[in-house]
């Protein structure tokens, strides 16, 4: 007796369909898993890594305007001389600029000197012990210009609806692949 198809179907795949089937849709699979992965990453600070974007010329040529920066908070006694650190004033935008010294003051709090590569001055921090520091881990050329976008209302509802077709386009593949093997 021949076997039975979907309405529709008038013969079984090969196995070479089959196979390509399962290739395109663990592809797809892992496109959208490192899709979500970077949006959670990018929007979250998951595990303790942020992605920051990097304007301005004062740390350049290390850093580029447009860069994006992996920064990962570390205790203000992790923190060493050399490392490129964001910092805030309060209120205003983040820094990011390099640590030159690092002292300890009489009341447990640090005073932490930054500088610019390409500036000729230096901006003095007070960090208490209990606080945390953004230093960078990582440096995306251009990619600055990416998390600005994605951070846009535009950026968001295209990054859902690549998202959400991706996943459509995962469970077709797999109602495809098991309409199949009835």
């Amino acid at each position: 007796m021949p076997p039975v198809l979907p309405k529709g179907i008038t013969e079984k795949p090969s196995d070479t369909n089959v196979s390509q089937q399962g290739l395109q849709g663990a592809l797809l699979g892992l496109v959208l898993v490192l899709t979500l992965l970077i949006w959670v990453a990018v929007g979250t600070g998951f595990l303790g890594y942020q992605a920051v974007s990097g304007w301005g010329i004062s740390m350049g040529p290390t850093l580029r305007n447009g860069d994006a920066l992996w920064v990962k908070q570390l205790d203000i006694t992790d923190v060493k001389v050399g490392d490129i650190v964001t910092l805030e004033h309060a209120g205003e935008e983040s820094i990011t600029h390099r640590v030159i010294k690092i002292e300890p003051l009489s009341s447990g709090s640090y005073l932490v000197l930054t500088k610019g590569d390409a500036n000729p001055f230096t901006e003095g921090w007070k960090i208490s012990r209990d606080e945390t520091v953004a230093v960078m881990v990582a440096r995306v050329p251009f990619g600055g210009y990416v998390l600005e976008f994605l951070a846009s209302i535009l950026g968001r509802a295209l990054l859902i609806g690549v998202v959400a077709i991706m996943v459509a386009m995962l469970l077709q593949r797999r109602w495809n692949f098991f309409s199949f093997r009835q």
